[in-house]
């Protein structure tokens, strides 16, 4: 029998991660084999037909992809943990769709169960400790005989309750359940959550509340080697080359994430990858006039308004180093010091982008900016100052 079973769940806006889940999942696994249930598999395969070939040549027999076979009707993140798999092994791993597998997970997790005398790996989520519905986390690691056969769940609203509420109930009515002081969960990859923002800046753009501030985000620098190393071989470049944009894109941002390069990928994307007509109002802008309006802003000290014109000309003209210098300055101005040091760190990303910004009269105000920030963005933004020797 196979030691490790990955098991995890796609409904249709999500399936394009099942070709990526499957192959990181078995390229750092190779004594496991994966079975997703997706929600549509014809609408899958249509979509991904070549990818999809390509990884049966890469590992064969060492994955299926098949739609669910419950009568049960939940949720779609319920369903992963009701839906008893075709596939067995020793353990099992119920993951989530968009986790990209960069580890060990049997070796990772057994660990943690000798070294913590736990049945299973997995904590139960803090916060729902205070509620009446607490929930483990969706990365569950157990033995395979410990969690199948399922037990009854038909007496749930399965189409109302949280996903994770579910699984704890499950574990509950199986007799075992890991301490609620045991707090060690790790994530073994790449997360990339739609639902937040990669490099953990702000909330993501699916939630439906949206706040700046540092969030979780999609890496970490754990995996930097490993991930930067893994996506130049050879079987990872011909996949990449079969994927839709979404993954192209989805990629791009996690190497530019690892390499630092998120605020280059950021201009880049404003310069040709936008639709400004979405964005702004008129047919045709000039410098100039933009410039003289601005002023006038100035003049009448409406800060806002001239952080509003700033950020409308960086859409058109996203590489000019005289408005990313004014971004700094206005936001400066009214004490958003986070995004004025996010604008001075795009300026002398450009080049001539240090020279311009010694010799502007900005340099004599970064000690006061970099007294003022926190987290990593002070950590960054004094790093890269200082190597450009431009801290008075």
């Amino acid at each position: 029998m196979v030691k490790l079973l990955i098991l995890a769940y796609s409904d249709k806006s999500y399936s394009f991660f099942n070709i990526p889940f499957i192959y990181f999942a078995l390229r750092n696994n190779p004594d496991s084999e994966v079975e997703i249930i997706t929600e549509d598999l014809a609408y899958f395969l249509k979509n991904n037909q070549e990818s999809f070939d390509f990884l049966n040549q890469l590992y064969p027999n060492k994955f299926i992809v098949r739609e669910p076979s419950t009568k049960l009707k939940a949720i779609p993140g319920t369903i992963r943990f009701i839906e008893e798999p075709i596939l067995k092994a020793d353990y099992l791993y119920i993951g989530d769709i968009d986790l990209f597998i960069l580890e060990d997970v049997r070796k990772k997790h057994l660990k943690l169960i000798q070294e913590n005398n736990i049945p299973f790996s997995n904590i139960i989520r803090k916060e729902s400790l205070k509620t009446e519905y607490p929930r483990l986390t969706g990365l569950h690691f157990c033995r395979f005989k410990d969690y199948y056969p399922l037990p009854n769940v038909s007496d749930l609203d399965l189409l109302k309750l949280n996903d994770e509420h579910v699984l704890y109930l499950i574990m509950k009515r199986k007799g075992i359940m890991v301490s609620d002081t045991f707090q060690n969960r790790p994530i073994c990859g790449v997360h990339a959550s739609l639902n937040r923002d990669p490099t953990g800046r702000t909330s993501g753009s699916f939630y439906h509340i949206f706040e700046f501030g540092p969030k979780l985000s999609w890496i970490s620098h754990d995996y930097k080697d490993i991930w930067l190393n893994q996506i130049k071989e050879n079987s990872f470049l011909k996949l990449q080359s079969l994927y839709n944009i979404d993954l192209k894109s989805i990629f791009l941002t996690i190497e530019a994430a690892f390499k630092g390069e998120q605020r280059k990928l950021h201009r880049r994307a404003m310069a040709h990858s936008i639709d400004k007509r979405l964005i702004v109002e008129e047919k045709y802008y000039s410098k100039l006039e933009l410039k003289k309006e601005r002023e006038t802003f100035i003049d009448s000290k409406n800060f806002k308004k001239v952080i509003q014109q700033d950020l409308k000309s960086l859409v058109l003209w996203p590489f000019n180093l005289e408005l990313w210098h004014q971004l700094a300055w206005g936001n400066l101005a009214i004490k958003e010091y986070e995004i004025c040091a996010e604008a001075l760190l795009h300026l002398i990303e450009i080049p001539k982008g240090d020279s311009f910004l010694k010799t502007s009269g900005m340099s004599k105000k970064l000690k006061h900016i970099s007294k003022n920030l926190s987290g990593q963005l002070k950590v960054e933004f004094d790093d890269k100052l200082s190597l450009v020797n431009i801290f008075e």
